[in-house]
């Protein structure tokens, strides 16, 4: 018995008459059929998936409080270069020309970006090219109030609708009537990293001698470390292990045989009825378990004329982006303190009305890379990391999200993440160098914000009790 309880019947419904459209058109058509289910845990979902041979997307925002869960690619919108912004939402737009919808929830696009398309590259990467947004087979939708299964469905003149139906029923059984997989059993690794800590702090100095010569404002310099397990990773369990972060977005993109997962801090753009809101989000110091010194860190944070430079920056850019955009653009006059259970940042709410003209990704294009992930002035600060940095960042630092075809959607930023694969774990974290930066203190920022990953990983690895077959 399946743990979603679905409308079979709704499904070939709406499948049959895209089947009759395709017929028409004499070519595919797109059916999207949706339907209130009864609760399920989209985390669940995700446990239950590892080891099933076939692409997957977990996600999980706060304000606005959504988790998704898609398995199974049915269409894939896969574009390399420059114009991957505007390439996948013309493609978009085609997909939903004729589309045939049923149910409370339209078709919902699910995916990522590159975060440089002319930065390094590097094979662990090869499967997440430079745009990949998909629609999945299946995607269970959970929000406070209701649950949601949305079914995309290409729908080809040639195809037989009682036959696509089985394939959907069997595809959704498959998956719900597996076990929970257990997490690995050990946490043993050993720890390699491309550049050692030297390395790192004079490719830090070498930065601000830079920004002191007036080259640029600021510049963000990422470092990555490899763990390699002595049993495989299981991405379900680590995204478990993050969960216990209430305050960040999580993320699990599984593609070929890796599996990039992160619980981020950073929204890039949220659009939902035409209002968007984003933030300004840096500047950076430690918690303590002790109230009163954790109370007097984000003191100093606030008081700070390095960290307060590094954030306006960023909220500046973001204002310049935004500006030809939209409308009615509020930015908050002071930061306040956004506060995880490793860091503290400084956070400047923006909010504004989309311009009718204006979709998401015309959004996310302006705004990507804000000077938070890249640095101040962006095309100079984006050159510096190819010359220097030595990484290729892959998705990590880059949007990563959703949109539906009424323009909503949400994107955040791909940060505190790794890419698993295997027994192998790249984990990447980086930090804003400025003129005042000092090295040392820069890479033990990066310390700091690899570490909540770790112990995640650490966590993840303990012994879990598996559910009964539902």
């Amino acid at each position: 018995m399946s743990i979603l309880d679905v409308d079979y019947t709704g499904l070939y419904l709406c499948i049959e008459e895209a089947h009759k459209k395709a017929l028409e058109t004499a070519s595919p058509v797109l059916a999207a059929f949706s339907c209130v289910v009864a609760t399920v845990d989209p985390l669940s979902l995700l446990e239950r998936a590892q080891g099933y041979h076939d692409s997957y997307a977990f996600w999980k925002s706060r304000d606005p409080a959504v988790c998704m869960f898609g398995w199974g690619t049915e269409v894939e919108i896969n574009v390399q270069g420059e114009t991957r912004f505007s390439e996948v939402q013309a493609l978009w737009r085609s997909l939903l020309e004729h589309s045939v919808c049923h149910g409370p929830l339209g078709p919902r696009l699910v995916g990522g970006f590159r975060f440089d398309v002319d930065g390094n590259r590097d094979p662990c990467w090869r499967d997440f090219p430079d745009a990949c947004m998909s629609l999945y087979k299946t995607l269970v939708v959970h929000a406070p109030d209701r649950n949601w299964l949305l079914c995309h469905c290409y729908v080809d003149p040639g195809a037989d609708v009682a036959v696509l139906v089985a394939s959907y029923k069997k595809h959704i059984e498959l998956l719900c009537g597996r076990e929970k997989k257990l997490a690995h059993g050990s946490s043993n690794f050993a720890l390699y990293e491309p550049a050692n800590a030297a390395q790192w702090k004079s490719k830090a100095r070498l930065a601000v001698e830079k920004i002191q010569c007036q080259a640029f404002t600021k510049v963000v310099l990422a470092r990555s470390v490899q763990q390699v397990h002595d049993e495989p990773i299981n991405p379900g369990a680590l995204v478990r292990a993050l969960s216990s972060n209430s305050q960040a977005h999580l993320f699990a993109f599984s593609r070929g045989g890796s599996c990039f997962v992160g619980a981020t801090p950073e929204r890039l753009a949220c659009v939902l009825d035409g209002n968007l809101h984003t933030h300004a989000l840096a500047g950076t110091t430690r918690r303590d378990e002790d109230a009163a010194i954790d109370r007097r860190l984000g003191e100093i944070l606030f008081e700070s004329n390095k960290e307060r430079h590094e954030h306006a920056l960023v909220v500046e850019a973001i204002r310049e982006a935004l500006t030809p955009l939209v409308s009615e653009l509020e930015i908050s006059q002071e930061p306040t303190l956004h506060c995880l259970p490793k860091v503290q940042h400084l956070n400047t709410a923006i909010r504004a009305k989309v311009k009718r003209e204006v979709c998401l990704l015309n959004i996310v294009a302006a705004m990507h890379p804000t000077p938070a992930v890249a640095g101040h002035s962006r095309q100079a600060a984006l050159d510096y990391i190819r010359k220097h940095e030595e990484l290729d960042r892959g998705w990590y630092a880059a949007p990563l999200g959703w949109l539906d075809a009424d323009g909503n959607g949400d994107f955040i930023v791909g940060l505190r993440s790794a890419l698993v694969s295997g027994v192998n774990c790249r984990l990447f974290a980086g930090c804003g160098i400025v003129s005042d930066s000092d090295p040392e203190q820069e890479y033990q920022e990066t310390c700091l914000k690899l570490s909540g990953l770790q112990q995640a990983l650490i966590d993840s690895a303990r012994p879990i009790v598996s559910l009964m077959r539902a």
